[in-house]
């Protein structure tokens, strides 16, 4: 573990594995509440500290588990690129690595091993719907809003997952997320419901 400073009082910390990143910043979270913990894939940003917060890292374990439990509907056959183990999204429960490539774009980790070593498109389409699921490598993610894309989409979620105009992003880092199979007529009933906070 290496902590480089970023500015008067941030520091990337890495060397970390990219499920214990988002355990350990809500570790940290939870121990230091009056400094910042942004997780990525193998690092975490700490902001409000001028001095290098590798001590404080020191004895704190991961929280695993201690995120929030989402289940997300999702609609296969609205799916772009249909897949034959396609159903396989829906037996495992995945953990939020990080957020990132647009606001509320969530990295989950813990593909069924049949859907992993997918790899991204060689052009990525101009355009994805909002909700869509995709996959590549050993990653899923869901589309926040209308947006260019290279992973294969799976299928499609009616809800709205983040609104960043109204500060509503309820999946965060460390929490775990289930896809839940609904049917195209489930999906119209369900279209631009926000998920649960």
């Amino acid at each position: 573990m290496r902590a480089r400073q970023m500015g008067l009082d941030s520091w990337i910390v890495d060397g970390l594995g990219s499920q214990s990143s988002a355990f350990l910043a809500l570790a940290m979270q939870e121990k230091f509440p009056d400094l910042e913990f942004t997780p990525a894939f193998s690092s975490i940003g700490v902001r409000g500290t001028a001095e290098s917060p590798l001590t404080l890292f020191s004895g704190v374990e991961p929280l695993a588990g201690a995120g929030r439990r989402h289940e997300i509907p999702v609609c296969l056959e609205l799916g772009l690129d249909p897949h034959e183990h396609a159903a396989s999204l829906f037996a495992v429960d995945l953990t939020v690595v990080a957020l990132g490539f647009q606001p509320g774009f969530p990295y989950l980790s813990g593909l069924a091993p049949e859907l992993c070593g997918i790899p991204r498109r060689p052009e990525p389409r101009p355009r994805l719907p909002r909700g869509s699921v995709a996959i590549a490598m050993d990653m899923a993610g869901i589309y926040p809003a209308e947006l260019p894309g290279g992973w294969t989409v799976l299928g499609r979620t009616p809800l709205t997952i983040c609104e960043a105009g109204s500060d509503f992003f309820p999946i965060r880092a460390g929490d775990t997320v289930r896809f839940v199979r609904i049917s195209e007529a489930e999906f119209a009933a369900k279209e631009g419901q926000r998920l649960a906070d």
